[in-house]
């Protein structure tokens, strides 16, 4: 871990011993965190704190986990990954690994391309703390299941690990292979231009996957960006992208405009162009004079007969008269409802942003 400025990294270590085998999330308390009743400011339900964390202490578990340089070098990030037994040392101090993941043991969270370290409303001290230790830990259960289990797919493998760094960009892709377990048939060839790499991969996993979810739901999107690489094919991801876009919320059900799969293999020509087929069928737009917009109270939710009324009005003026809907499958009725209470970016903290201009 390099030298420890002020003893801040021999700080942490000593604070996650300290804590060893309490759940980082109940934040210190004791018990069952999801028996406890918050909303009740004098509960008698209150668990007993067992520590308490100041700013200072913060800091230097993000000076540890986070902030050193060796989380962001993307070789380190196999070679922890893999590694039977894993000790960070610092000039003054010894941690074991597996002290940082007995704070982590609930195992509710599974990090991959569409998921991120921790659920929505985790309080951002220890998304900002732990996040990185919580994809390590992630990654070294995969490594370790049995191999006729699912183990870990390229797409899952490329997305935790694209916050890395590498002198060589090409690595962002060979130095991770060794931990999926399935390479998709890829090997290192250092000999092939960086967009050849970055293309080949692309269509690779569009071909497995047999959809175009790496496109439209990628969490590589660096469209426009003057740090996109130049002459990459505008379809292909930039690896070498920190990842830190928006996408539709993935739930996967609630999205029919096209076929579950697409045709495969795919289509691309040697200046790297990607042929698709489909439907242009035009803008969609929005009639605000015969549709009536409701307010939301802080957290989205509609409540109260009038809203009720208001979109009963909304379900007549559809028109519907087919007993299915043809996209889905399902009843019109649940289709349209499911449109009022499902369609979203996504479950943000806060609310659920329902789709803007820009993502329609």
């Amino acid at each position: 871990l390099g030298r420890d400025e002020g003893s801040v990294l021999s700080r942490a270590m000593t604070l996650l011993a300290k804590m060893e085998g309490c759940d980082i999330e109940s934040l210190g308390y004791e018990g069952n965190p999801w028996e406890w009743d918050f909303r009740r400011q004098h509960s008698e339900s209150k668990p007993k704190i067992l520590y308490d964390l100041t700013q200072e202490d913060w800091d230097a578990l993000k000076q540890l986990l986070v902030q050193n340089s060796i989380w962001k070098r993307v070789w380190i990030m196999q070679e922890i990954s893999l590694a039977p037994k894993v000790l960070l040392t610092s000039e003054r101090r010894s941690l074991d690994w597996s002290v940082v993941e007995s704070l982590l043991r609930m195992g509710r969270h599974h990090t991959d391309a569409y998921h991120h370290s921790f659920s929505h409303g985790t309080p951002i001290t220890i998304t900002s703390s732990f996040s990185t230790a919580q994809i390590i830990k992630t990654q070294r259960e995969l490594c370790r299941q049995n191999i006729d289990e699912p183990g870990s797919s390229l797409v899952d493998v490329l997305s935790r690990f694209r916050s890395t760094l590498a002198t060589d960009p090409r690595d962002k892709v060979f130095g991770l292979l060794g931990l999926t377990s399935n390479d998709l048939g890829m090997s290192a060839d250092y000999s092939k231009d960086i967009n050849v790499v970055f293309t080949d991969v692309a269509a690779r996993l569009i071909n497995h996957d047999e959809n175009l979810d790496l496109i439209c739901q990628s969490q590589w999107q660096s469209f426009g960006s003057p740090e996109r690489r130049p002459d990459l094919p505008s379809w292909v991801p930039d690896f070498t992208s920190l990842g830190q876009s928006k996408f539709l919320f993935a739930q996967r059900g609630i999205f029919g405009a096209g076929r579950a799969k697409c045709t495969v293999p795919v289509q691309v020509d040697p200046f790297g162009n990607l042929f698709l087929k489909g439907y242009f069928i035009s803008t969609i737009t929005s009639d605000k004079d015969t549709f009536h917009v409701l307010k939301r109270d802080y957290h989205g939710i509609w409540s109260g007969p009038a809203e009720y009324e208001t979109m009963m009005d909304w379900w007549a003026k559809t028109g519907f008269t087919d007993n299915k809907y043809a996209p889905t499958g399902e009843d019109p009725f649940q289709a349209f409802w499911r449109s009022i209470a499902a369609d979203c970016q996504g479950p943000g903290v806060k609310r659920m942003a329902r789709l803007s201009d820009e993502d329609i």
